[in-house]
């Protein structure tokens, strides 16, 4: 049975090239921390229209984060789906709150093309 109490599907751009990382006692476990930008547009008061970008932090794990850091890039179209999961940090009254998407598949959209991520590199 598929749990849908905390399912989160997205789409939406990469905001930086994958860099995989180890974890675990023998740095043997891989994962993916990434960011994925959503945009969204409306109207103001005035009628213009005004895009809103919000950015989503990603964690990926495992076999799915070797896939992910082998396929995409800076810039590219992707859907994810997942999980929420929320992490405290910080003691007593400097307590932090983060919301991440932990993604459990994706699939690439639209690939950033080479010439498009010589361009993305130099920003």
């Amino acid at each position: 049975m598929i749990d849908v109490n905390n399912t989160v599907g997205l789409t939406g751009r990469l905001g930086q090239n994958p860099e995989l990382k180890k974890a675990g006692a023998k740095k043997d476990f891989s994962y993916l921390r990434l960011s994925l930008a959503n945009n969204d547009s409306y109207k103001n008061k005035e009628g213009e229209w005004v895009d809103n970008t919000q950015w989503i932090n990603l964690i990926v794990w495992g076999k799915t984060a070797e896939k992910m850091a082998s396929r995409v890039s800076k810039g590219s179209e992707i859907h994810v789906s997942g999980k929420l999961k929320t992490s405290v940090y910080g003691e007593g009254t400097e307590k932090k709150y983060s919301t991440d998407v932990e993604v459990t598949d994706f699939f690439v959209i639209a690939p950033v093309e080479k010439s498009v991520e010589v361009e993305l590199a130099k920003k």
